[in-house]
C-alpha cells in the first residue's frame, strides 16, 4: 500500500512508558496555551474576493464608509491610506498616505490566509483593510494616486478566537507537535482512522468515539472524503497510537452515488441525507448576545467554542443560528462541521485522576453500566452537542449528538422537523457543556426528493501489522472483537470497488462499532467526598469551567514579567 511506512515512525511511543515525562509536558502545554489565550488575542487575515477592476473598486468604496483602516503593502512597505476615494472612470484611488499609528504597527509582514496574535490594549487590528499592491516605485508619504489594476489582493481582519490559537501553533510546529499535544493533554480518545488518497494516507478521524463501555456501544458513521479508489481497491488503516486498549467489533465501508454538486452526510441512524444549496445563517447569538456570523459561514478552523465569560446556572453555554425560511417548508436539513475539544479531553482525564489507585478497578465496574444509565448521566453532564428547535416560542429538543473526538471536525446532517413554525424563519439553537465543543460551520438546505444510491461493502482483507488475517471479526456486529492492546497496533482493511458512473459523485463513510478502555496508572488515595457530587446534574460542566479559570487564575499569578511581543 502506498506511503505504509509513513505510520513507522510513532513519536507517541517518546512518552509511553514516562508519566513524569507526560504530566510535566502536560503542565507545560497547558501554562503555555493559557498565557496564548488571556495574554493575547487573534486575528485572522482573510483575502476577498474579487473578479475585476471594478469589484476591487466598490470595496474600497465600501470599506472607505465603514471607516476602517486601510494599510497599503508594496515592496515589503507598509503605509496607511488615509482618506481613500475611487475614481471609478479613470479606475483610479487617491488619498493620502501615512505612517502606521502605534495601535496598527506591525512586527513582521501580515500574509492572508495567517493567524497573528495582538495584545488587546496595545494594537486594535481589527478594523483593517489590507491592500496588497505589485511591486515597484516606492511608495512615498502625502497625497498619492494609484490606478486599481496595481492591486494584487484586498484582505480584511476578523477576531479568531479560543482554539485558533492552537491551530496557528500548529500551523508552525507541525505534525509532531500536534501528537505531543495528543499525549500531554493525557488524550482520551479512541482507535484513529487513514484512509489511502491515492497520494498517501490522510487521517480521517477516530471510531467510536466515546464509547468507553461496553453495553453502551454505539454504531458510528465517520465520514472519509479523502478516500480514492486504487486498484479496485479502498485501503484504510485503523490504529492503537494511545495509551488505550482498543475493541473493534465492526467495520464496513458504505459508499453513496449521488448527483453531482451535492453533497451527501448520514445521519446517526445511517440514513443519506442530500444537500444541493445550503443556505446560511442571517443572524448568529451567543449566549444570547448577538455575533459575527462570519465562523458559521466556512468550514475553516474558525469556530464558535462554547466559552463565553459570562455565568450561568449550569455552566453551559448556546450559540442560536436563525435562517430564512421558504413559505410552506415542512422540513428542513441541518448540515454541521463540528468536533470535540482538546479541552474535554483534559478536563476528563482530571476528573479520572481523582479516582487515584481505585480507577482500574472503577473502570471495571463500568464496563457493568447499562446504555440508559450511560446515556443518561452524559446527557446530565451536557457532554452532547444539544441540537433544538424554537415552535410557539419554546425550544424543542430535535437531537443531541454524541462525542466525534477533539482531532479531526466532522461533518454532521441531521432533519429538522418544521412542523408548527408558521413565522418566515427557522432558529436553531446548539447548546452544550462549557468549552465542550467547537462548531466551525452550520447551514441548512430545503431541498427533498433528491436522488441516490447506497451499497454497504464488507472488507475482504484485514491484515494486522503483525500479519494475521482478522478479516471475520470485521464483518458483522456480533461482539467478536478485533482488539488493539498496544500503541503501535494496526490493521490494513481493503474493500472492492464496485463499477462507477462518472456522471455522479460518491461519497464514502466507515460504519463502525466498538468500545475502548484506558490504561492508566494513577496514584493517590481516591477522593471519593469530590467524586460523590459527580452523580448530580451539571457537576461535570461547572468542573470543566472551575478547573479552566483555576488555571487560568494560577498562571495570572505567576506571569508577573513576562513581556508578549
Amino acid at each position: 500500500m502506498k506511503a505504509t511506512s509513513k505510520l513507522n515512525f510513532r513519536p507517541l511511543h517518546f512518552f509511553k512508558n514516562d508519566s513524569k515525562i507526560r504530566s510535566a509536558f502536560s503542565v507545560l502545554l497547558t501554562l503555555a496555551f493559557l498565557n496564548l489565550s488571556t495574554g493575547c488575542s487573534y486575528y485572522r487575515v482573510k483575502s476577498v474576493p474579487s473578479q475585476n477592476n471594478e469589484e476591487m473598486a466598490s470595496q474600497i468604496k465600501a470599506f472607505n464608509e465603514a471607516d476602517k483602516y486601510i494599510i497599503l503593502h508594496k515592496n515589503q512597505a507598509l503605509l496607511h491610506l488615509a482618506n481613500p476615494e475611487v475614481n471609478e472612470d479613470t479606475m483610479e484611488f487617491t488619498g493620502t498616505t501615512a505612517l502606521l499609528s502605534q495601535e496598527h504597527m506591525k512586527g513582521d509582514l501580515i500574509k492572508p490566509g495567517k493567524s497573528y496574535r495582538y495584545k488587546n490594549k496595545k494594537s486594535s487590528p481589527l478594523n483593517e483593510v489590507h491592500i496588497y499592491l505589485k511591486d515597484g516605485e516606492p511608495m512615498a508619504l502625502g497625497a498619492t494616486t494609484m490606478p486599481i489594476e496595481d492591486i494584487e489582493t484586498i484582505a480584511i481582519t476578523n477576531k479568531n478566537g479560543g482554539k485558533t490559537v492552537l491551530n496557528a501553533a500548529l500551523g508552525t510546529i507541525g505534525v509532531f507537535a500536534l501528537l505531543l499535544v495528543v499525549v500531554a493533554l493525557t488524550k482520551s480518545s479512541c482507535p484513529f482512522v487513514y484512509s489511502d488518497s491515492g497520494d498517501g494516507l490522510v487521517f480521517s478521524g477516530e471510531l467510536y468515539p466515546g464509547n468507553i463501555i461496553k453495553n453502551a456501544q454505539q454504531t458510528d458513521y465517520l465520514p472519509l472524503p479523502s478516500l480514492r479508489e486504487s486498484d479496485g481497491e479502498f485501503r484504510i488503516q485503523i490504529t492503537n497510537e494511545l495509551l488505550e486498549i482498543q475493541h473493534t467489533d465492526l467495520a464496513q465501508l458504505v459508499m453513496v452515488k449521488h448527483p453531482e454538486n451535492t453533497k451527501a452526510l448520514l445521519d446517526k441512524q445511517g440514513e443519506v441525507i442530500l444537500y444541493d444549496e445550503v443556505q446560511s445563517p442571517d443572524q448568529v447569538f451567543v449566549d444570547g448576545r448577538i455575533q459575527d456570523r462570519e465562523p458559521a459561514l466556512e468550514a475553516d478552523g474558525h469556530s464558535y467554542q462554547f466559552d463565553t465569560p459570562i455565568p450561568t446556572k449550569n455552566s453551559k453555554r448556546n450559540v442560536v443560528f436563525t435562517f430564512t425560511k421558504p413559505q410552506d417548508s415542512r422540513e428542513a436539513k441541518l448540515y454541521l462541521t463540528a468536533k470535540n475539544s482538546l479541552w474535554l479531553d483534559y478536563v476528563f482525564g482530571r476528573f479520572n485522576e481523582k479516582f487515584g489507585v481505585y480507577y482500574n478497578t472503577f473502570q471495571e465496574s463500568q464496563l457493568n453500566t447499562t446504555e440508559e444509565e450511560a446515556r443518561t448521566w452524559s446527557q446530565e453532564q451536557n457532554i452532547p452537542l444539544t441540537v433544538s428547535v424554537k415552535k410557539n416560542g419554546q425550544w424543542e429538543i430535535v437531537d443531541q449528538i454524541s462525542s466525534v473526538g477533539p482531532l479531526a471536525f466532522r461533518d454532521l446532517g441531521l432533519t429538522l422537523d418544521l412542523a408548527g413554525i408558521e413565522q418566515e424563519e427557522v432558529e436553531v439553537k446548539l447548546e452544550t457543556g462549557y468549552m465542550f465543543w467547537e462548531v466551525d460551520y452550520i447551514g441548512i438546505g430545503y431541498e427533498v426528493d433528491l436522488p441516490y444510491e447506497s451499497v454497504l461493502l464488507d472488507p475482504y482483507q484485514a491484515v494486522t501489522d503483525k500479519g494475521e488475517e482478522v478479516t471475520h471479526l470485521l464483518k458483522a456486529e456480533d461482539e467478536q472483537y478485533l482488539t488493539q492492546e498496544n500503541v503501535g497496533d494496526r490493521v490494513e482493511i481493503r474493500f472492492l470497488s464496485p463499477s462507477t458512473d462518472s456522471e455522479y459523485s460518491y461519497s464514502y463513510f466507515l460504519k463502525n462499532r466498538g468500545y475502548y478502555t484506558y490504561v492508566r496508572d494513577y496514584q493517590g488515595v481516591p477522593d471519593f467526598s469530590e467524586l460523590r457530587k459527580f452523580k448530580n446534574p451539571n457537576a461535570f460542566t461547572r468542573f470543566s469551567e472551575n478547573e479552566y479559570h483555576r488555571i487560568l487564575n494560577t498562571f495570572q499569578s505567576k506571569k508577573e514579567g513576562y513581556v508578549i511581543r
